[in-house]
């Protein structure tokens, strides 16, 4: 079973960390989104107008904080007219505005540098001129701060125009200059760009939508002219509402939220893509789109397939060269982006509408007689002016529009989509290539120039596109020792051996008797093993058996987050598929040199004699979409590369990782597409333990971090072979920290009833084989389950979603993600893990017999305790005591090794009042659902915060009617 830690409030972001706001109590919708194409192209005022007229009738779907909305704003054609006639009133040119090359630039610096204000300014257009292009006007922009409100006011940013023509910039290279300087101003500044671009400009407010068109006067001037008009009004749940996080943005405006951040990040990071410092999950896939577009050479249409691609099922059916086409993209990108999200993105005269693959956010696209319109609800337009009934967009549909100004817009169904991908595919080919290979022969290779160069086909375009982050203290202790460590690509000889896979070897490698229950559970029934009630077992911390670090870690998931989906389509949309060897270059195919292997599930066989005929793992594979690894490793042939999870003689644990790491670069140089990380040498005892938890997220950190051939972890797939994975949680949390797919030697051979001990008889081989089916089958069903208690999908986009309680710093920053309870010399040390290698090493020697742990759960030993107060045969003041005394001796939370300290002076209780406006105490009853609790404990709680007089939060995913209002007092109910 995965270990959970459970968020009872939707925590979409990972790396954000933002108090949750509260909103009224009014029953609201997520986001209003409205985007309207004027159908000959031409720019109008009323088309602006109407716009904004539809987004003010959804402002249900917005949020509030004190009567203030969460944030709204507009994305439109450059009003041309307007600036014709700003640039007249400054003696420039009125016809410049007109121009193609004509830019705008619309800048907000931050509230808390307003003193500074005109200094970043002068920067601003300092780097801009130094850029090539020529500034025609730099002025602040009109704004009336009368109608902000309190928050808003003490946010509000100092908004700034900024105008001008190409100067000595090409025309065709002036959109990519633009997002270039946008990017490296950004994080230079610290300041945000609404929009720089020769297409289209932004104005965006905190507040509601009546008060955009008040805020920004210039919006109601009858010059004030556009084509396109995209309209945005925030619900947000998640993080602070700011003028900043108001959307549109560059690109996109969208309703919904993108639960795959984490990965979709490092997946960003590993394309060299700078995302907008303290982004948020929206300006993330934003900049990732803008940056495909004007860095790797895609137009928005083929951008938004690489972000949000389709299924199999959505694509042409028959077209093989579409299907190969899409299985490309996939490979080269991936489902990083998922969730519940409607996204509209504009950008030049390209708008593409689209909605997630689940379909768990609305869209609705129509037209009326002058325009078409894409919204998050149908009736945003009066009935009488529609000329069709406005349809839903399928789950993973898109729709998309191109815009010939002064003729008719043209509509691109979704098939018609992805036939102009195919198009622009073909015809670009030749030219991204070259692209491609003038880059490789530029890039840092390494130090050594006589290292072999990767075969064309695997670059990554130039200009930022190519600029990785700067390097980690990880990568550049790997760097200073590459040249003492000289690994060799070895072939697949080692599963020969017979590591043994008995008691002694389990319990060194970290296993209890609790694992072995489970894997025979889900042998026998291929089903998981279910308990209720969450884990009740020690923290790592807390635990007095021997635990690996995988132990430490909880994942972070965000409870009913989404509304619930029916079995077909859940099914047809679920994928554990992975991917190994060189993922090819945005936007260019798959070099014939190169090799790139995908497997239905993450799970391999075979790896191990005591396993059984190779004949029978490769069966079971077959049936199952995988691999036996000795076949896998056969397809890789001399380019697998083999590193040891262990130390060397009289290491560290710290430094065997460095040496790992520098290992795992140099192989890669050398030419390596497949790393087998494996725990096989360390069964003699002769070196140490190093746990696959640490060394799989290093090896993937170093090669995200390398610049090499654009980025060193695109081009090798990571395989863990190792006897300590134990559970799903184990197979999670190595799939989340990078492994592409692994091997669970150990746990196989518990399935087959091989280990702990040795089998009283040989099963027969359809025995066997369904035994491993059976576990294969129920990993693998969970690893969905796992992936969909963060809202999405598609393993490939399971990212970091999890944290860790009492690991050490140093320790800790190895993961890159939350940890608690600990600190520079306080929880699991870099010393620890090294003395407790150790101890494992007198077991894997022999020197100690070792048997099973059988780890102390909580609640076993309470239900006889219950069950006597139930009867009346104990007191609850005898209960409570033996409850207090077993969280004494054998405490499991934290919570049980926490306490009061007993002051100098003494209160009675009569002195203290801990009320709580109309409360008798500060306590909460938290979140949980229905479908969690049962209907006894759901009325149970309900009932105790009536009579203790508090609050209960309950009642999310189901209802029981004769409780609605029973409690107005004590209970409160998410929605």
């Amino acid at each position: 079973m995965i270990h959970e830690w459970h968020v009872h409030s939707p925590m979409r972001r990972q790396i954000e960390d933002e108090t949750l706001h509260a909103v009224d109590a009014v029953e609201r919708d997520a986001c209003a989104l409205i985007c309207s194409i004027r159908k000959g192209g031409q720019a109008t005022h009323g088309n602006v107008k109407r716009t904004i007229e539809a987004l003010a009738r959804m402002g249900h779907r917005t949020g509030y904080i004190n009567g203030e909305g969460d944030g709204v704003g507009i994305m439109t054609d450059i009003p041309r007219e307007l600036w014709s006639k700003r640039l007249s009133r400054r003696g420039v040119r009125a016809s410049l505005a007109t121009d193609r090359n004509f830019w705008v630039a619309h800048v907000m610096i931050p509230s808390r540098a307003r003193a500074r204000a005109q200094h970043i300014v002068d920067e601003i257009s300092r780097r801009i001129s130094e850029a090539g292009l020529h500034i025609l006007y730099d002025a602040s922009g009109e704004v009336n701060r009368l109608v902000l409100g309190a928050n808003a006011e003490k946010n509000e940013p100092v908004f700034w125009q900024i105008a001008g023509i190409n100067g000595q910039i090409p025309p065709q290279e002036l959109e990519c200059t633009l997002f270039r300087l946008q990017t490296h101003l950004e994080q230079a500044l610290g300041i945000h760009f609404p929009s720089f671009s020769s297409h289209s400009v932004v104005y965006k407010v905190q507040g509601t939508v009546e008060i955009l068109r008040r805020y920004y006067p210039e919006l109601r001037d009858p010059d004030y002219a556009s084509a396109v008009t995209l309209g945005h009004a925030r619900y947000s749940t998640n993080t602070n509402p700011i003028f900043e996080r108001a959307q549109p943005f560059s690109l996109i405006g969208h309703n919904g939220e993108f639960n795959t951040i984490s990965r979709f990040r490092m997946e960003a990071k590993m394309l060299g893509i700078p995302l907008t410092p303290d982004g948020s999950d929206s300006q993330d896939v934003d900049r990732v789109l803008h940056a495909l577009s004007m860095e790797f050479g895609l137009d928005l249409i083929e951008a938004m397939e690489y972000v949000f691609p389709p299924f199999e099922h959505d694509l042409i059916q028959g077209d093989a060269d579409l299907r190969a086409l899409y299985d490309n993209i996939r490979h080269a990108f991936g489902p990083f982006a998922q969730g519940p999200a409607a996204v509209v993105a504009r950008l030049g005269d390209l708008c593409v509408f689209s909605v997630d693959a689940l379909g768990l956010r609305p869209l609705w696209f129509g037209e009326t007689e002058k325009e078409y319109f894409a919204s998050s609800e149908r009736g945003v337009y009066p009935l009488d002016n529609m000329t069709k009934d406005p349809r839903p967009l399928a789950p993973g549909e898109k729709v998309a529009l191109k815009i010939n100004r002064g003729y008719d817009v043209e509509v691109l169904d979704y098939p018609a989509i992805q036939q102009h991908v195919l198009r622009r595919h073909r015809d670009s080919q030749t030219q991204r290539s070259s692209i491609a290979h003038d880059w490789l022969q530029q890039a840092r290779v390494s130090d050594n120039p006589t290292s072999p160069q990767p075969p064309l086909g695997n670059g990554y375009p130039s200009g930022s596109g190519a600029q990785a982050a700067p390097a980690s203290v990880a990568l550049a202790v790997a760097e200073e020792r590459l040249e003492s460590v000289h690994p060799q690509p070895s072939t697949p000889t080692w599963y020969a051996t017979d590591t043994p896979i008995n008691t002694t070897t389990m319990a060194a490698l970290g296993w209890e008797r609790y694992h072995v229950s489970i894997v025979q559970t889900m042998a026998e029934n291929g089903k998981e093993q279910i308990a209720s009630l969450g884990w009740d077992g020690p923290l790592a911390a807390l635990s007095k058996t021997r635990v690996n670090v995988a132990d430490y870690f909880k994942e972070t998931v965000a409870v009913v987050t989404n509304p619930a989906i029916d079995r077909e389509r859940e099914h047809a949309q679920f994928s554990t598929r992975t991917i190994l060897g060189i993922r090819p270059a945005i936007g260019c195919t798959t070099s014939e040199n190169d090799l790139l292997v995908q497997l239905e599930t993450p799970l391999i066989v075979g790896g191990h004699p005591a396993l059984g005929d190779l004949a029978l793992m490769r069966m079971v594979a077959n049936q199952l979409g995988t691999m036996a690894l000795e076949d896998l490793l056969n397809v890789f042939d001399e380019r697998v590369a083999i590193l040891s999870m262990s130390t060397l003689a009289d290491e560290t644990i710290e430094a065997a990782i460095e040496r790992i790491q520098a290992e795992a670069i140099v192989a890669v140089r050398a030419g390596a597409i497949c790393l087998l990380l494996d725990d096989t040498p360390l069964y003699d005892g002769a070196q140490l333990w190093v746990d696959p938890l640490l060394v799989t997220a290093a090896v993937d950190r170093v090669l995200r971090q390398s610049e090499d051939w654009g980025n060193l972890r695109r081009r090798v797939g990571i395989i863990v072979r190792s006897g300590a994975i134990r559970d799903l949680h184990d197979i999670a949390m190595l799939v989340s920290l990078g492994a592409d797919a692994v091997l669970p030697y150990t746990l196989y051979a518990v399935a087959l009833g091989i280990a702990p001990k040795a089998p009283k008889a040989q099963l027969k081989p359809d025995e066997q084989a369904k035994l491993l089916s059976n576990t294969v089958q129920a990993l693998t069903k969970g690893l969905q389950k796992v992936t969909s208690t963060i809202g999405c999908h598609e393993l490939r986009g399971y990212g970091h979603s999890f944290s860790s309680i009492g690991l050490a710093r140093g320790v800790a920053a190895l993961f890159d993600t939350p940890n608690y309870f600990g600190s520079e010399t306080r929880g699991l040390t870099w010393t620890d893990l090294l003395n407790e290698a150790k101890d494992r090493a007198v077991e894997f020697r022999g020197e100690r017999r070792a048997r099973l742990a059988n780890p102390d759960r909580f609640y076993p030993k309470m239900w006889k305790k219950v069950e006597d107060v139930a009867h009346g045969e104990m007191t609850l003041e005898e209960y409570t005591e033996h409850l207090m005394n077993l969280e004494d001796s054998i405490p499991v939370a934290i919570r049980h090794v926490l306490g009061f300290k007993t002051p100098a002076n003494v209160l009675t209780p009569d002195e203290v009042d801990i009320a709580i406006g109309e409360h008798d105490m500060p306590v909460l009853i938290s979140a949980m659902s229905f479908g969690s609790q049962g209907e006894l404990a759901y009325r149970a709680y309900a009932e105790a915060a009536y009579r203790l007089n508090i609050i209960c939060v309950n009642g999310e995913g189901g209802e029981l009617p004769d409780l609605i209002g029973r409690y107005p007092r004590n209970r409160g109910q998410q929605i």
